[in-house]
């Protein structure tokens, strides 16, 4: 189970209407799951996507977090199949995430890639370095029906960074 956006007014109004007030019997209580990630050898988050016909141009990706400890940089790898890295990889320097605090951070490519918009892809992330388990990222995203669910299926929340070809 993923949940990546490509349109804040879709993601707002239709994947999760009532964190964003727009169902007026809302309550308040924490909108989103939240999975940790660290640098241990068997922590990995992966996701799948796919890019629209009039945006093939992936630059990156974007993910809600917040750091832990003192983590080292997230790594994510690109891929054509899951778990290959055939498509890139991209960075964010865990000095530039805030503890404490669900922000979007962007991973963005070194190198853009024009992709297939018939085709779906892969990603997975990873933590460089960091004392297991106290450094690492929190990783967000949205409450699973029934409010729960297991570390294996966490659908952590992701946004694809893509571009008109040129």
């Amino acid at each position: 189970r993923d949940y990546g956006c490509c349109d804040d007014e879709f993601c707002d109004k239709t994947m999760a209407p009532e964190y964003h007030g727009y169902i007026p019997a809302s309550k308040n209580s924490v909108p989103y799951a939240a999975q940790l990630l660290s640098s241990g050898p068997n922590s990995t988050m992966r996701g799948r996507f796919y890019v629209s016909d009039g945006k093939t141009v992936l630059t990156g990706v974007a993910f809600k977090l917040a750091s832990n400890g003192n983590p080292g940089d997230l790594l994510v790898r690109f891929g054509s199949s899951e778990g290959s890295d055939d498509l890139g990889e991209a960075r964010i320097s865990g000095k530039d995430v805030y503890p404490q605090v669900d922000l979007w951070y962007e991973a963005a490519l070194s190198k853009p890639i024009r992709l297939d918009p018939k085709k779906l892809y892969f990603f997975e992330i990873t933590v460089a370095s960091g004392q297991v388990p106290g450094d690492g990222y929190t990783v967000f995203g949205p409450k699973p029906l029934g409010g729960e669910d297991d570390a294996s299926h966490f659908g952590l929340s992701f946004r694809t960074l893509t571009r008109k070809d040129e």
